[in-house]
């Protein structure tokens, strides 16, 4: 009899329940049903992919994205002040507008509560920019201050200045 390509795995046999054992979650078993569907579905719908040599490769790509779409996603969730801030901040809008904006309660805090919150808008706005404090990349070319003045490379003598 001929194996069909587009078939996958059947499920394995369910393990019996231990006695005392609490009956499964429907919901659980609601998705597990639905994930078995949509296996075959992507199975029936690109078999070559899980046919070949690269279906383990194509099968932990399909669990990856399914990992990356459901949630929780990875990280916090975000901060609906913070994005009011960098969406200002990308206007051009100063920070003096910005901070009585995004910072409860900002007219009745005092001075040090005021600065501490200031302080974290910004650091949260520039951490969701994803820019950071300029620091010497790596792969830079590095040119010493002695280079620039008589041509000698690599002199270790004058703090360096990154090119970059």
């Amino acid at each position: 009899m001929p194996v069909d390509p587009l078939a996958c795995r059947d499920a394995p046999p369910e393990a019996p329940r231990a006695s005392g054992t609490a009956a499964p979650d429907p919901d659980r078993e609601a998705i597990e049903l639905e994930t078995e569907r949509f296996a075959r579905r992507v199975c029936s719908t690109h078999p070559r992919a899980f046919t070949d040599a690269k279906a383990t490769t194509t099968k932990e790509a399909v669990i990856r994205q399914i990992r990356i779409t459901l949630p929780p996603h990875p990280g916090r969730p975000r901060s609906d002040s913070v994005t009011r801030a960098w969406e200002m901040e990308r206007l051009g809008v100063e920070w003096r507008a910005i901070y009585p904006e995004c910072i409860s309660g900002y007219a009745t805090l005092n001075w040090k509560e005021r600065r501490k919150g200031m302080a974290r808008l910004r650091n949260a706005v520039r951490a969701r920019r994803g820019s950071r404090p300029r620091q010497a990349r790596k792969n830079s070319t590095v040119i010493s201050n002695n280079e620039k003045n008589d041509g000698a490379l690599f002199a270790p003598v004058a703090p360096a200045t990154v090119i970059g």
